[in-house]
């Protein structure tokens, strides 16, 4: 079954910008005594920037962003991508690729909370290898069960900073309830303009799909010999270009 998080909004989300987002989870009262959950997202085919921030304390709590590294290594920041109701940790680097040095995402921290700051110019190319990435502001020690993976996992719809409330009566606030605090939830979709290249190219290059392998002709030598002549297999499909 899939929820549609749009059950109240909350004066804490803003459009800056055009292209700019900004969710604060940093009001306690949000994610602890009126919500179980407060959730927004972005779309890197319509927003190109956003400030996501998760205070350190709620109600006498450590709060951080999960997923936390499982390495140390103070460079690197990890998500959660899910499938079939199952939430699996994966490094940034490994879900948004590029040919640039350009981090997209980074944190911030700060006094009394930690920003995710993600930025996508439009001068940087870059792909994303999953549909959905999830960052959850939560308890130091949060624990996500199957059955919280599985009610998170159906959550979409998202059209600004959305919250469920405690008093609500769907599956999802009661197993919120078993853990006793509340969450904030940022998702990332990589929408349509940002999936993985499938085509021709002079040489190999992360940005192109994982099961697809360009093949080139050495002897030719100009860039539009490449993209005429270039074989593209697919999956195992062979196709020729002319």
């Amino acid at each position: 079954m899939k929820y549609v998080l749009a059950l109240c909004s909350i004066a804490i989300y803003s459009m800056r910008l055009i292209d700019t987002l900004f969710c604060d989870f940093g009001n306690a009262d949000e994610i602890h005594v009126s919500n179980a959950i407060v959730g927004c997202q972005m779309d890197t085919g319509y927003l190109r920037q956003a400030t996501v921030i998760c205070p350190h304390r709620v109600n006498d709590t450590d709060y951080v962003w999960h997923p936390q590294p499982t390495v140390v290594d103070h460079a690197r920041i990890d998500a959660y991508v899910s499938g079939n109701g199952v939430f699996r940790s994966v490094a940034i680097s490994d879900v948004i690729v590029t040919e640039s040095s350009f981090s997209f995402v980074t944190i911030d921290v700060r006094r009394s909370d930690t920003e995710l700051q993600l930025d996508f110019p439009f001068n940087k190319l870059f792909a994303m290898t999953e549909r959905r990435l999830i960052f959850i502001c939560g308890p130091r020690d949060l624990v996500l069960s199957d059955t919280l993976q599985r009610h998170l996992d159906s959550l979409n719809g998202f059209g600004q900073m959305q919250a469920l409330p405690w008093t609500s009566n769907i599956p999802l606030a009661h197993e919120m309830s078993k853990i006793g605090h509340g969450i904030g939830i940022f998702f990332l979709y990589s929408g349509s303009t940002h999936l993985p290249l499938q085509g021709c190219g002079s040489r190999p290059s992360p940005l192109f799909h994982a099961d697809s392998e360009v093949t080139v002709d050495p002897s030719l030598e100009s860039v539009h010999a490449w993209w005429i002549q270039c074989r593209i297999h697919v999956s195992g499909f062979s196709a020729r270009q002319d």
